[in-house]
């Protein structure tokens, strides 16, 4: 199966054949149809793979200074193994997806095999979601327009936390 991954590492985009996933309980499995690129989104992350180290630790002091904690709790040779994983580790691009339904896993009763849904998902062949992060999507809606549910639902959010109401300017 063919998912987009991002090398942080070394900064490569890439297609890789990996493993298919298996439906997990409280998950579903996923065909994808289609997947939307959140431009912002995948760009800074892969702007970010693209940094040396000390680009990378500017961008994301929060980071920094977990690495600081982990080194005074567990020690350099622990850090610096850990960090080095992450950092070897690809990273999936995309989260906004749509797709049908291949599999369900043990307590998923509100999806079958074949439904047509949106979902929390990377640029993947198949992806394996959480139940919680689909949604069925309704017959008239087509499989690109329900791509853009998870960018959107985000807009959405920001929206609510900021307490604006739908058709202010903000």
């Amino acid at each position: 199966m063919k998912q987009v991954i991002q090398n942080v590492r070394s900064g490569a985009t890439g297609v890789k054949e990996i493993p298919a996933p298996l439906a997990a309980p409280g998950h579903v499995l996923m065909a994808s149809v289609a997947s939307a690129i959140s431009a912002g989104t995948e760009r800074y992350v892969v702007d970010l793979a693209r940094k040396s180290l000390i680009g990378k630790a500017r961008q994301r002091p929060a980071d920094v200074k977990r690495v600081f904690q982990k080194l005074r709790q567990e020690g350099i040779l622990t850090t610096i193994t850990q960090v080095s994983a992450k950092l070897d580790d690809p990273m999936p691009l995309g989260y906004s997806a749509a797709g049908t339904v291949l599999e369900c896993g043990t307590s998923v009763q509100e999806f079958k095999p074949g439904d047509r849904i949106a979902a929390a998902a990377p640029h993947s062949a198949i992806s394996v979601v959480g139940r919680n992060l689909c949604a069925l999507m309704p017959d008239n809606v087509r499989f690109d327009q329900a791509a853009y549910t998870s960018i959107a639902a985000i807009g959405l959010q920001g929206v609510r936390l900021a307490h604006a109401g739908l058709g202010e300017s903000v």
